[in-house]
């Protein structure tokens, strides 16, 4: 049973960043598995039952992780996820996975593998059958033949399609800068520019769809507290051959403590993997920090530096608390399951919270709370007022 809930809440602590966030909520049940985006629905069924037939976290967002990964439609889970979608820019789709047991803090991860659809088994059997954590390229695939999964095409009619299509429109979008010929214009083969030709030369600012860069990643916490997440992405469509995102890189696409909890992400993942915002996240709900701050702080740090970027991250505490924030998709939908079957909760653009002066930043804060809880924008306003009206230090602006 899946059922969809529509939250309506959104933070504008800054004008230009608005933060998408759900508030943290006290599961009654001791077990959890939430995933990133609606299309993980199914994913989210299948590791809620292996959740709750095996008791074992990692079994959980292995099996989530394959649903996509084996999908028959090639467009299915959004095309961002699993076999006969988003090519490189050679034509051919190549995989990054990880798995993450956080009870023991172990892992396993591949990147850029080809022709084997189940990725996240492959990067378990890195983590359970080697001393080491990652394994990329036909390397990867090499190793998971010898684990013995069968090498097959990972084009689809899809994915050959869509190639075409972009070489006939001269390989646009691309991710090359600084290069010759412009690639705002051309394919390559490409050339270092001089720095005289790129230093007066505007970047290219690309328009993506969120759909590009998306990456289902699961969270899976059982009845004992022990914590998992699994990753499994095509990666960015026509990314350069050999490109590795933050899905398969401990901290950035997902991290995992007892201790401290869960968390994923999906987004841009180039510019997410510079911050290791998961493991950011965990470290501060360690610290007691609720989820929702916890993922909020962790992409404000990223926004700070990149404000066009788009991200969204989904957490869980060892409480079973749990939120998502999201900055710069025009929604974002995660899965969730305690145990009365999948809840699909979408955010959409709905509420904000505006005021001058950087001091006022508690008293947005305030508004904020008031404004979720109470649903008045009267009370919200005239409570963070208050903030400022009664400190208690009268040097406080």
């Amino acid at each position: 049973m899946v059922q969809t809930v529509h939250s309506t809440m959104f933070n504008g602590y800054l004008a230009k960043f608005v933060i998408i966030l759900l508030s943290s909520i006290q599961s009654a049940q001791s077990q959890i598995v939430l995933n990133t985006w609606s299309f993980g629905a199914k994913s989210n069924e299948v590791a809620w039952n292996t959740l709750a037939e095996t008791g074992s976290p990692l079994d959980a967002v292995e099996l989530g992780c394959n649903v996509c990964e084996e999908k028959k439609d090639p467009s299915d889970c959004d095309g961002s996820v699993g076999w006969g979608s988003h090519p490189d820019e050679a034509g051919e789709t190549t995989l990054d996975a990880m798995v993450f047991d956080g009870t023991n803090i172990q892992t396993g991860a591949v990147a850029n593998l080809k022709s084997i659809k189940k990725a996240v088994s492959v990067a378990r059997y890195v983590m359970n059958s080697t001393q080491h954590s990652l394994l990329v390229g036909q390397s990867a695939t090499d190793f998971g033949q010898q684990m013995g999964f069968t090498l097959e095409s990972l084009s689809s009619s899809v994915s050959k399609s869509d190639y075409t299509q972009w070489k006939d429109n001269s390989c646009q979008p691309n991710y090359w800068r600084k290069v010759v010929p412009d690639p705002i214009h051309s394919c390559g083969p490409y050339q270092p520019a001089s720095p005289s030709h790129y230093v007066a030369k505007k970047s290219q600012n690309m328009e993506r769809e969120d759909k590009d860069h998306d990456t289902i990643g699961i969270i899976a916490v059982n009845k004992n507290g022990n914590t998992a997440v699994g990753l499994t992405t095509n990666g960015a469509d026509h990314k350069i051959s050999g490109r590795v995102g933050d899905s398969p890189l401990v901290g950035a696409g997902g991290y995992a403590s007892d201790d401290g909890g869960a968390a994923v992400q999906t987004g841009d993942g180039d510019v997410m993997l510079r911050f290791l915002p998961t493991f950011q996240v965990v470290q501060l709900m360690k610290q007691g920090v609720s989820p929702l701050n916890a993922t909020r702080t962790a992409l404000m740090d990223i926004y700070k530096f990149n404000p066009d970027f788009s991200g969204a991250i989904v957490a869980v505490n060892t409480k079973l608390e749990y939120a998502a924030a999201c900055v710069g998709f025009s929604q974002f939908e995660y899965c969730v399951n305690t145990g009365n079957g999948t809840v699909i909760i979408t955010m959409a653009q709905s509420q904000i919270v505006l005021n001058t002066w950087s001091f006022g930043a508690k008293s947005n804060e305030v508004a904020w709370n008031t404004l979720a809880e109470t649903g008045s924008p009267l009370d919200a306003v005239e409570l963070g007022c208050n903030v400022c009206e009664e400190k208690k230090d009268p040097s406080v602006l």
